[in-house]
């Protein structure tokens, strides 16, 4: 969870997020890593209360990791989950992962950029064998198994949820 390491707990937060899951509720639609993506930058850069000011950067990484995500993702036909998984639900297993990781380096590239992060105090940590990947940062806002891991995880290991959930 992205705020496990400042002893938070929201699982409200968790729960809604789930929805992003197979393309917006399973519908196939705009990828969970992309919609996921851009919630992560958000938690770090974003405007939160009446009195927070968005970071002044903010506009710009959100268009650069969406246009970074829409060329990611040409190879597969687009940003969309049924373009990427091309009517195969087998390619969850191999392209989901490689996009969740992806996803995860260029979110945590342009928070270094920016300054609210630093790469040499981020850890990640890949298992191919369990097709997981996991992230964790020393920084105040930590970076500690995704959500989108901890969801893609689960699907992959109960395969009857994974043709009902989509993979992201």
């Amino acid at each position: 969870m992205v705020l496990d390491a400042e002893g938070k707990k929201i699982p409200d937060m968790i729960r809604a997020l789930a929805g992003l899951n197979g393309g917006i509720g399973g519908s196939a639609g705009t990828c969970g890593c992309m919609t996921g993506g851009a919630c992560l930058l958000a938690y770090y850069a974003g405007k939160g209360a009446d009195d927070e000011t968005a970071h002044k950067n903010y506009q710009d990484m959100m268009l650069k990791f969406t246009e970074w995500f829409k060329e990611y993702t040409t190879e597969y036909g687009g940003v969309e989950c049924y373009q990427i998984l091309d009517g195969d639900n087998r390619n969850k297993i191999q392209r989901c992962p490689l996009i969740m990781e992806a996803t995860l380096e260029k979110c945590l590239t342009l928070l270094e950029e920016n300054e609210l992060c630093r790469r040499e105090r981020i850890h990640v940590k890949r298992d191919w064998k369990n097709s997981q990947t996991s992230a964790r940062c020393a920084c105040a806002r930590s970076l500690q198994k995704k959500w989108w891991v901890r969801k893609a995880r689960s699907i992959w290991k109960n395969p009857a949820r994974s043709t009902a959930a989509g993979a992201h």
